[in-house]
């Protein structure tokens, strides 16, 4: 990609990027985005958007709600930054109307922080049964087994532990410093409740 870049000479790239980008390791699949940030750098100027946990990653959880239930392999009060894709695309799209700035790096999380407790009320809430759904934590030994029972590779599977395992222990975090801070506007009952009318 950087090689494209180079040869087009595209003078400024925008690039979907992670939290956690800044970390060369111990973030699981974050780690990608941290190597092509480096190399978009050398080539154009870049505006990296480390996006924070997509809100629509709950979406496929929902297929336990008929249980009572929202699996995740998150602690069912541990609130980290989420965003919706909207917020993503907006954002995007003004980063690059605004043009270059040397290397610039936002941060880019929602309205506000949820934990896996907040997400199953907002489901309880919106599915008109407040307090009828509960987060149900699995652990992390049970991450690579979930995913390679949906046809991923145990490789790939265990970059989704370690990814689990980093926003646990707190690696998988905002950079701060000189990254620009941006709070998206959609909140996560107005990215499930389309999914949850179905």
């Amino acid at each position: 990609m950087a090689a494209a870049v180079k040869a087009a000479e595209v003078p400024h790239v925008v690039l979907l990027s992670s939290i956690a980008a800044q970390q060369p390791d111990g973030t699981g699949p974050i780690r990608s985005v941290h190597y092509a940030e480096a190399a978009l750098a050398k080539v154009s100027a870049l505006t990296a958007v480390r996006a924070a946990y997509f809100m629509e990653n709950w979406m496929a959880a929902l297929g336990a709600l008929a249980q009572g239930i929202l699996p995740t392999f998150l602690p069912a009060n541990l609130a980290i930054p989420m965003v919706a894709t909207k917020d993503i695309g907006l954002v995007s799209a003004s980063a690059l109307l605004e043009g270059p700035h040397g290397q610039t790096r936002i941060e880019l999380s929602g309205p506000q922080s949820y934990s896996s407790a907040d997400v199953a009320a907002v489901v309880g809430e919106l599915l008109g049964k407040p307090g009828s759904i509960v987060a149900a934590e699995a652990p992390l030994e049970a991450v690579v087994p979930t995913f390679t029972s949906f046809g991923v590779s145990a490789p790939f599977a265990e970059l989704f532990r370690e990814m689990y395992a980093g926003i646990r222990a707190g690696h998988v975090a905002w950079e701060g410093g000189a990254a620009r801070a941006v709070r998206g506007t959609v909140p996560i009952a107005d990215v499930l409740r389309p999914a949850l009318k179905r």
